[in-house]
């Protein structure tokens, strides 16, 4: 479930088709995101999931499948 909504909120959030959204897909040079691009997506799924991420934690998400791993 945390693997769909995480797609819909990539999606939405940089207007991408979800369809190409991979797990192995990159924040910064996949889908072209800069950094504040990449924080506000952090802020939204934080919110969603209600969870706070550690600086730690966001510094070692460079992928989708990354991101996934933060939030299950």
């Amino acid at each position: 479930m945390e693997r769909e909504i995480i797609y819909k909120v990539i999606s939405e959030n940089i207007n991408i088709d979800i369809l190409t959204i991979r797990e192995d897909s990159r924040f910064l040079e996949d889908f072209g995101m800069d950094e504040i691009d990449f924080k506000r997506l952090i802020i939204i799924l934080e919110e969603k999931f209600l969870k706070i991420c550690s600086e730690d934690d966001i510094k070692k998400i460079k992928t989708v499948a990354d991101l996934i791993n933060v939030f299950s």
